[in-house]
């Protein structure tokens, strides 16, 4: 019976803890998000490692997912980082810092002179 009992708290505790954490999460910051278009350094460097990309990030302290190629030695990604738009701002420009990268835009559609 003791053995039941103290099972049935452990049981309640953690859910009392995972329905805090899930409230927590929801009340969190919204995050913003910015589709950006990187060319790596050197140019022409065969797409990126997920280890590289997971180094980026954490220096650019942004959350960072690879989306596709767009040509040689130009790949896509989603930016993310927390705290609304200045910090997704503040996160590229930590991104075109890096050495490893030689440009990192926002990709947004281009028109050609004269459109």
């Amino acid at each position: 019976m003791r053995q039941a009992t103290v099972s049935l708290i452990a049981l309640l505790a953690t859910a009392a803890i995972t329905a805090s954490c899930a409230s927590a999460s929801t009340l969190a910051t919204p995050r913003c998000s910015l589709q950006i278009i990187v060319v790596m350094s050197p140019p022409g460097t065969q797409r990126p490692a997920a280890s590289v990309v997971a180094s980026l990030a954490r220096s650019a302290k942004v959350g960072l997912t690879f989306l596709r190629d767009a040509g040689t030695g130009s790949y896509v990604f989603r930016l993310q980082a927390q705290d609304g738009a200045d910090a997704c701002q503040r996160g590229l420009e930590r991104l075109r810092t890096d050495p490893r990268i030689l440009a990192a835009d926002i990709d947004a559609r281009r028109k050609a002179a004269g459109e």
